[in-house]
């Protein structure tokens, strides 16, 4: 657990994603659709982190994905769910598909999300 916490607060105050001005909002309105977009029965959980970042950064920008991901862990620490620091990694991954332009749609960010996580 404390290891989980040192790495959120490491990466939070990391400013490697942190060049374009964003609201910090926008995410709360995308987040529930695109869950419901990559929550397929057998989909698996890395999987959803990552493409759900990855979507979320074409629409909203790379803080605030990267900013919903770290709260979705803290909620996860507080009881709401399986806190895994692999889960920061996904988002990251997702995070950088978007950033990189190597995922410019929604589709893209499921392609190269279910290669990093079959």
């Amino acid at each position: 657990m404390l290891k989980l916490i040192s790495l959120l607060l490491l990466l939070n105050s990391s400013a490697s994603f942190a060049n374009e001005e964003e609201n910090f909002v926008c995410s709360a309105f995308y987040v529930k659709p695109l869950v419901a977009k990559v929550n397929a029965p057998n989909a698996r959980d890395k999987f959803k982190h990552c493409s759900v970042s990855c979507m979320l950064t074409l629409r909203c920008g790379t803080l605030d994905a990267y900013s919903a991901g770290l709260l979705k862990e803290l909620l996860d620490m507080m009881g709401m769910g399986n806190p895994e620091t692999a889960d920061i990694r996904a988002n990251v991954a997702g995070i950088t598909f978007a950033k990189k332009k190597e995922a410019t749609n929604d589709e893209e960010c499921m392609d190269l999300c279910g290669k990093l996580y079959p």
